[in-house]
């Protein structure tokens, strides 16, 4: 028999062997059971409490959902504001807050504040439209942050010059967060409490003094230290002291120290109580320009967090 003539008739064979065990191969891949991972990554999550931003709200990751750039939160401020102090004249403000914080990478933020006074009249000059602040803001023990931030009361119809004006007025700052008695509490069993100390540096290249005229010159150089106590859970207290080089450095709502204290969840879509006291408190034995400043010229913040 002539097994040339054989050859076409077994490699026929051979090829429909090989396609059917692939098919064969390809059935038994369908036939698996997906992965978790799988389910894990395409499942819409249904329950709120597990919500972790609002793509997972909507169930897509498209235009940056679900990658940890962008998330803020919406507040509504309320607090006395002294409009004249040897008066007695003062006003509620009641504004609300749009925050934004866009992470560029790891820890490098770009913030910024926007503010809806709902009371025209409760206009004091140290209250900003928006404020902005950009650099590395890192919360845990024994690390550095460090940045720019501006608090200078800028307002939506300052013109570009009086803009930069308050850039220069901003300031550059330098901050390390030390966990102090870290230990202490954990051998206390004080469930997740901590206390931190985070001593800063800043330094601004202009300022307005008192009497209302722009300073240059060396610019305005600050320092002193911040502390927080997470009592429990959400729970917080927090405070800073402050300390200039001269007295002329100093605008009359510089604080010579400010604290806060409050109930907050940091997770999104949930509701925090914070109250803070930011400016003008100033210790005894120097001078205050208005005295009848106090507790109720705080900031009390209702706030409502989100995740993009």
């Amino acid at each position: 028999m002539n097994l040339t003539c054989l050859k076409p008739l077994i490699i026929t064979i051979l090829l429909i062997s090989a396609f059917a065990e692939n098919i064969r191969g390809q059935m038994i891949l369908l036939n698996e059971m997906p992965r978790a991972l799988y389910y894990e990554r395409t499942a819409r999550i249904k329950d709120p409490k597990e919500w972790k931003c609002i793509g997972d709200i909507l169930h897509s990751q498209k235009l940056g959902m679900r990658y940890e750039i962008f998330s803020g939160n919406i507040s509504q401020n309320i607090g006395r504001v002294i409009i004249n102090d040897s008066e007695g004249i003062s006003e509620i403000r009641n504004a609300t807050s749009f925050f934004l914080r866009t992470r560029v990478i790891e820890e490098f933020y770009i913030n910024i504040t926007l503010f809806k006074d709902w009371n025209p009249r409760a206009r004091a000059e140290w209250l900003s439209d928006f404020n902005y602040s950009f650099g590395r803001y890192n919360w845990r023990p024994k690390t550095w942050s460090y940045g720019y931030e501006n608090y200078a009361p800028n307002k939506y119809s300052n013109s570009g010059r009086e803009l930069l004006q308050n850039f220069l007025q901003g300031n550059f700052f330098v901050a390390y967060n030390n966990g102090l008695f870290q230990r202490l509490m954990e051998k206390m069993h004080v469930g997740n409490a901590n206390f931190t100390v985070a001593p800063f540096f800043r330094y601004s290249f202009q300022f307005i003094d008192a009497s209302n005229n722009i300073r240059r010159g060396l610019g305005r150089p600050a320092m002193g230290f911040s502390a927080r106590y997470n009592i429990w859970k959400g729970l917080y207290a927090e405070g800073a002291v402050y300390g200039y080089l001269s007295p002329r450095h100093k605008q009359p709502w510089d604080p010579d120290y400010t604290y806060g204290f409050g109930w907050f969840d940091w997770r999104p879509f949930r509701l925090s109580v914070t109250y803070g006291n930011w400016v003008i408190n100033r210790f005894p034995w120097n001078e205050q320009q208005y005295p009848n400043y106090g507790f109720l010229d705080g900031n009390l913040r209702v706030v409502f967090n989100w995740a993009w």
